[in-house]
């Protein structure tokens, strides 16, 4: 019985060796995809710490809300929202509770909120980090899944296994995708559509222009996802659809309107009056892009290395090729920077690394290419060797070679 098992593994193992060393890519990929679900989870409860970014509980709250009262109410520090009701947090933080909550659109909510609910968490003061956290964890990784897919098709399957493990990998990437913020949404969703625009047919289509509709019920920044789709189906030459993409962001801008005029058209108004105040002028863009100041909560910079290797990397993609089918990722990048400069808070910009979750997959992308592309030019002969084993491998075997002698 045992002798069995071992010959069975003994030609595995030869079976292995002969391969072609790129038929172990998709292998390695979800090694790295369980690995970094594996380390996202490690701890997941304890950092960052629950309670120093109020975000986490605003979009349970507003979630629990809608799913048990039928309408939005969550905690905010718009001066517009009257009356204000002090509510507790599970660390016993007393936070301004408003009704109607009209700050962003309900999408995001509605998830966090049902996972807290299924959770057993039906009041605020039950909300924690156990079941919520979940959300953006596995966001995350379903977001490593899409960035291999693009990557892969686009770029080939090394830069991929590179921009995964970057992702998967990378200690600030872990840290982030801890946070419950509706970036982390909006993340699979631009991937998804940069995906799915190279694939033809009526599902595929209907899915692409469905996440262009739903993604600004998200985050009103979701509206990139139809920019992106757009350009992306332009790559493609599909000419017909890409119009219907672009104009999926104004169709779902406008639902979140309808949704605010179902509730209370006047408090909409004045809510958005005072998010669009926020906005002072264009500095926020170079804020979002170079800020070392950015982190996961207020003012407590995370200085994340791969970001500005990342811009780099996808600056050099553009470049070698500006009219390819890859040209959808850096395109992809530079429309959110520029969403970012023409509605983003000045000091939103420069404290909230969230606001880079959206595209963080994207500059993963960047560095893998960056990575990919010189490091096979670089002769070390450590590299060399690999080659040789490689191209060894790979190289047929005479007849006989294997015969006993």
């Amino acid at each position: 019985m045992g002798g069995r098992w071992i010959r069975r593994l003994g030609r595995g193992a030869v079976r292995a060796v002969e391969a072609n060393p790129w038929d172990w890519v998709p292998t390695l990929a979800a090694v790295l995809l369980i690995v970094g679900l594996a380390l996202r989870l490690h701890g997941y409860t304890s950092y960052p710490r629950f309670g120093a970014n109020e975000d986490e509980v605003a979009w349970a709250w507003l979630g629990q809300s809608l799913w048990l009262y039928h309408w939005p109410a969550s905690w905010s520090y718009l001066p517009e929202h009257l009356p204000v009701t002090a509510v507790a947090t599970s660390q016993g933080v007393l936070l301004p509770w408003v009704s109607p909550w009209l700050d962003h659109p309900p999408l995001f909510g509605l998830l966090v909120g049902g996972v807290a609910l299924l959770a057993g968490e039906h009041t605020p003061a039950e909300v924690g980090p156990t079941a919520i956290r979940l959300v953006p964890i596995l966001l995350s990784i379903l977001s490593g899944w899409l960035l291999y897919l693009l990557a892969a098709r686009h770029l080939g399957r090394a830069t991929a296994l590179v921009a995964l493990a970057v992702f998967c990998l990378s200690p600030w990437m872990i840290s982030a995708s801890r946070l419950v913020e509706s970036e982390w949404l909006l993340a699979p969703m631009l991937l998804g559509v940069l995906v799915l625009a190279s694939h033809r047919g009526r599902f595929p289509t209907a899915l692409l222009l469905a996440l262009c509709v739903l993604a600004p019920l998200v985050k009103v920044p979701g509206v990139i996802v139809g920019a992106a789709g757009a350009v992306a189906l332009l790559t493609e030459r599909r000419w017909v659809v890409a119009p219907l993409a672009l104009l999926g962001a104004p169709i779902g801008i406008g639902l979140f309107a309808a949704y605010g005029a179902a509730v209370d058209w006047h408090q909409f108004v004045l809510v958005w009056q005072v998010q669009s105040a926020r906005h002072t002028n264009l500095i926020a863009g170079q804020q979002f892009l170079f800020s070392g100041d950015v982190g996961l909560w207020n003012f407590v910079p995370l200085n994340d290395p791969f970001w500005t290797v990342g811009m780099v990397g996808l600056a050099v993609m553009l470049l070698r090729r500006p009219l390819g089918t890859e040209s959808r990722i850096p395109l992809a990048f530079a429309g959110y920077a520029l969403l970012m400069a023409l509605t983003a808070g000045t000091e939103g910009a420069q404290y909230y690394d969230w606001y880079r979750f959206a595209v963080d997959p994207l500059i993963c992308i960047g560095v893998g290419d960056l990575i990919g592309q010189n490091l096979p030019r670089l002769r070390l002969p450590v590299l060399d060797r690999l080659r040789a084993q490689i191209d060894a491998l790979r190289a047929p075997r005479p007849a006989g070679a294997d015969a006993p002698t």
